[in-house]
């Protein structure tokens, strides 16, 4: 009798502890859920802030003529071919100036936010895109966004792309000659870029420039862009401009010129590490090493990636 009751006790703390376990692993997978939910919901909010937060562009089908929509191409993906050369010239400048002095300038490139216009991710179930709930909270923000359209004619044997900015009648339009579609989409790419961000274009072209066989020409059809870049309206701190100008006149042994620019640079932005370093390389060619010194200090305060 004893024994039995103790089987029977025995039993009970069993069922018991299983019960317990049983709680305890339902709480676990509800916990494990709702934290994964909420994750998810994070997540998500995360990556709508960083596309409301991201520079937008938005391009418009491009007009072509019938030649070229007999190729196969329409207005659409024209727009999407040239979005994607410029988001490739971004990808190499950042490359480029991986290997230099300029890597922190190059992964702080302006990301690019190019959208081909209708071309929205879907949301399954529901009225309006991501593309577009973001671009509501852009405007309701008073976030600014590049509006871009263009078209490509036929003139006088050669096919002509013409992209203009609808956002600010300050940015003139760019004309670009191609003798083939081909070439448009590679070279419309920088005119898009020239539009919208055209510090990434100075960033490619500087670094090109320290590999260039003819420097002197090269330089020649840089400065150009420098002087564009600096006049462009929504180019708010033109910082990265002057240094990248003084670097270009530091490779064709120019340092007294160089130091005029970055000068302009440090005026702008006293604590950039970049412009001090580039100053006392300029000091340093004219042989003049306390002051180089001293210009070297200023950038290893302002950036320990320069000791």
């Amino acid at each position: 009798m004893v024994r039995c009751s103790k089987t029977v006790k025995t039993a009970a703390t069993e069922a018991s502890r299983l019960q317990i376990y049983a709680e305890k692993f339902t709480f676990a997978r509800k916990l494990i859920l709702e934290s994964g939910l909420i994750f998810l919901l994070l997540f998500g909010l995360v990556l709508v802030i960083k596309q409301v937060l991201q520079p937008e562009t938005i391009l418009d089908p491009i007009e072509i003529p019938e030649e070229i929509a007999q190729q196969g191409f329409t207005g659409t993906v024209v727009a999407e071919e040239l979005a994607d050369a410029a988001l490739n010239i971004q990808l190499e400048a950042r490359r480029l100036s991986s290997h230099s002095s300029w890597k922190k300038e190059g992964e702080d490139l302006q990301e690019i936010g190019m959208n081909v216009y209708l071309q929205d991710i879907e949301v399954p179930g529901a009225p309006f895109s991501i593309r577009t709930i973001t671009r509501f909270i852009r405007q309701e923000l008073g976030f600014h966004s590049t509006h871009i359209r263009g078209e490509i004619v036929r003139e006088n044997g050669d096919l002509i792309l013409t992209l203009r900015s609808l956002s600010s009648y300050r940015v003139p339009p760019v004309r670009i000659p191609g003798k083939d579609v081909a070439q448009l989409f590679q070279e419309g790419g920088r005119a898009l870029l020239r539009l919208i961000a055209p510090s990434i274009l100075v960033i490619h072209d500087t670094h090109k420039l320290i590999h260039s066989v003819d420097k002197e020409n090269d330089y020649a059809e840089l400065v150009p862009l420098l002087e564009y870049c600096l006049d462009f309206p929504q180019e708010k701190d033109n910082t990265l401009v002057y240094t990248l100008w003084g670097s270009a006149l530091l490779v064709l042994n120019r340092p007294k010129e160089a130091i005029e620019r970055y000068e302009r640079a440090i005026t702008l932005n006293p604590s950039y590490a970049y412009a001090y370093n580039g100053w006392g390389i300029a000091l340093r060619n004219l042989k003049r090493p306390e002051e180089a010194i001293k210009q070297f200090q200023n950038a290893v305060s302002f950036n320990r990636a320069y000791v």
